[in-house]
């Protein structure tokens, strides 16, 4: 899988915020990371990237799922490649949450999303 065919860009996310049919938003930063940023993506989901076939099943396999991390590296981009091994839509957020922040995306406090 390259990864460049399954990365979006911040830009991308933020107008999707606003699409009749948001994507599903799933964000995969590690939990130190998760809990010291105090924030989330509006409508993003944490879910523990290590374990990701105890929560997957959560998901229909035509959902459109949207990966991010803090930069968009490794985490997001490794969760990504899983999803799509076992059947799923998934892309990632290039630059991670912290794109989508520099970009002017809003946030929510976390702990207020679904």
């Amino acid at each position: 899988m390259s990864s460049s065919q399954h990365a979006v860009s911040a830009l991308w996310l933020i107008e999707q915020s606003y699409a009749a049919t948001p994507p599903r938003i799933i964000d995969m930063r590690k939990m130190a990371a998760f809990e010291a940023s105090g924030h989330i993506v509006p409508g993003a989901r944490w879910h523990d990237h290590e374990n990701i076939e105890s929560w997957a099943s959560e998901y229909q396999p035509g959902d459109e799922l949207i990966v991010y991390c803090v930069h968009g590296h490794e985490v997001s981009q490794n969760t990504t490649a899983k999803l799509c091994s076992l059947g799923y839509n998934a892309r990632f957020v290039e630059g991670g949450i912290a794109a989508y922040e520099e970009a002017g995306g809003k946030v929510d406090p976390a702990g207020s999303g679904e």
